[in-house]
């Protein structure tokens, strides 16, 4: 997509990209979402679901930092998918203020049942690319990552 507009040359360099990003990212995006929508799941459940399998129990501050979105957002999250019985609140052993965030039975389940699935599916989203270009991608991406942070 060409911009049309009386910018610079670098500036329409990264406008141009920053719209490439900004449509890879939609179009993963959504088939991401498809596939965990086949188990009954949002994608910020089952991002939540992830986390809790691979890191263990968090506190509701922590899950909300590694998704990227508010403590309201997170709170809202957790309390449907505790209505759900996927997860549960415990309290802190280490500050009794705080409650961790754990996986049930069922939230196991159904987190060992559908991520197989999900990066199966993701693999084959990305597999056009070779193992070199997931690669440099992945460094690009990074290096890109902590530069914009820490502007």
């Amino acid at each position: 997509m060409e911009v049309k507009s009386n910018i610079n040359k670098k500036e329409k360099e990264s406008l141009e990209l920053f719209l490439r990003l900004m449509r890879s990212t939609d179009i993963i995006s959504d088939k991401a979402a498809k596939i965990v929508r086949e188990y009954g799941l949002s994608y910020a459940q089952f991002g939540v679901l992830e986390t809790l399998f691979h890191v263990g129990p968090l506190c509701q501050k922590d899950l909300a930092n590694k998704h990227l979105t508010t403590n309201g957002n997170i709170t809202q999250i957790i309390d449907k998918m505790e209505y759900k019985k996927w997860v549960k609140r415990v309290k802190s052993k280490e500050d009794r203020r705080k409650f961790n965030i754990e996986l049930t039975k069922t939230g196991s389940r159904l987190i060992e049942s559908s991520f197989p699935d999900f990066a199966g599916h993701i693999s084959k989203i990305l597999n056009p690319l070779s193992a070199t270009d997931k690669k440099s991608l992945g460094k690009l991406l990074e290096k890109f990552s902590e530069t914009v942070e820490n502007q």
